[in-house]
């Protein structure tokens, strides 16, 4: 029989960027409406929360690949040393 293959992430993509995005989207819009004068304009408030969940989303995909592929290193590591003794 066929070994069963594990599904394993190694790199968070741009869906995972995309529902951080959408996810922290609406709590920094809040902030950027409650932060700006009343006589700013719609769309600077706009822009300020587009840009800042881009940024923020970048950060947390940029987080989540550095531990994604700092176990995925570790475990290729582990292969190569089970791999290197079974000679």
């Amino acid at each position: 029989m066929a070994k069963k293959k594990q599904n394993r992430f190694e790199a968070a993509g741009w869906r995972f960027w995309g529902v951080s995005f959408a996810v922290i989207l609406g709590p920094l819009w809040y902030g950027a409406h409650a932060m700006v004068k009343e006589d700013t304009p719609f769309l600077g408030t706009v822009a300020i929360a587009l840009i800042s969940a881009a940024v923020g989303a970048g950060l947390i995909t940029w987080a989540v690949n550095s531990v994604l592929q700092y176990f995925a290193k570790k475990r290729y590591a582990e292969q190569r040393r089970l791999a290197k003794r079974k000679r």
